[in-house]
């Protein structure tokens, strides 16, 4: 099954794995950011899941998301709640 890396906001991460279901894990992903989710691609062959209503959620700043997304696209993007790093090829 394909797996990622779940970001906590506390800077913990934990691996995730997709469940085999009909949805291509859509509700899991759901689950592990807290909402709807938003797909940020970061152009290395993953994507970063993030809930597309963090600010709206007054969800917590997650750092480590947010230095990743920095990373990457050299412009600040603050990330709020909890990550998910994914190979793109798994969203389905």
């Amino acid at each position: 099954m394909p797996e990622g890396i779940l970001i906590h906001v506390n800077g913990q991460r934990e691996k995730f794995t997709f469940p085999d279901d009909v949805d291509g894990g859509l509700k899991a992903m759901q689950e592990a950011v807290g909402g709807m989710i938003e797909i940020v691609n970061l152009r290395d062959g993953r994507d970063l899941i993030v809930n597309e209503n963090g600010i709206s959620e007054n969800l917590p700043r997650n750092e480590a998301a947010t230095v990743l997304f920095a990373t990457k696209f050299h412009v600040y993007q603050l990330i709020l709640g909890d990550a998910l790093i994914v190979d793109d090829k798994d969203i389905k």
